[in-house]
């Protein structure tokens, strides 16, 4: 082996370890070896601001970011819930108030009302509001979720359905007391 302080002849690989020597301090770089890789790296990009991040990472992240207070004070108010449009049939109470209601009334011809809903624990049919065609006298065969409710006015022709947990409808006694 050739000593490093040997003087250059030709092209032998001591000369070329000295000139690299000599060459690597005066270029800044450091004799430390890299690690080989085979394959890149596969690292999410890093976001620089609030908008590139909004761009690259459709997911928000789990929790707030303490760092960052702008993003505490600008989140926007929760969705309000939807609720149904009044009718014949008048929406009062959700199983669910956070989530949609949905509660269609329809007259299916004769004295046959239908009603189909969703998240509602109670609510008002008001039979004077029926809609044109309808018979404005009893008796009226009601059916609300799949259920039937004879309704025959002894009661008024507004009345007060409540839903029990177990998802009967019956008529509310105290809201709707029995007229004689």
């Amino acid at each position: 082996m050739a000593p490093i302080n040997r003087p250059c002849r030709g092209n032998s690989v001591g000369s070329l370890c000295q000139l690299a020597l000599f060459i690597m301090p005066l270029s800044g770089c450091s004799e430390s070896a890299r690690p080989i890789v085979t394959q890149p790296e596969q690292s999410p990009p890093i976001a620089t601001s609030r908008a590139a991040h909004k761009e690259e990472s459709p997911a928000p992240p789990a929790r707030p970011s303490v760092t960052d207070p702008e993003e505490l004070t600008t989140k926007s108010p929760p969705r309000r819930p939807l609720r149904p449009v009044d009718s014949w049939v008048i929406f009062r109470n959700a199983t669910d108030p956070s989530e949609d209601v949905l509660c269609d009334a329809q007259w299916t011809g004769g004295n046959r009302l239908q009603v189909v809903t969703i998240n509602v624990t109670r609510l008002t049919v008001d039979l004077t509001r029926l809609p044109p065609g309808a018979p404005r006298r009893g008796p009226w065969n009601l059916q609300i979720d799949q259920q039937g409710i004879q309704i025959t006015g002894v009661r008024g022709k507004v009345l007060d359905l409540v839903r029990s947990p177990n998802g009967i409808w019956a008529v509310d006694r105290e809201k709707s007391p029995r007229r004689e």
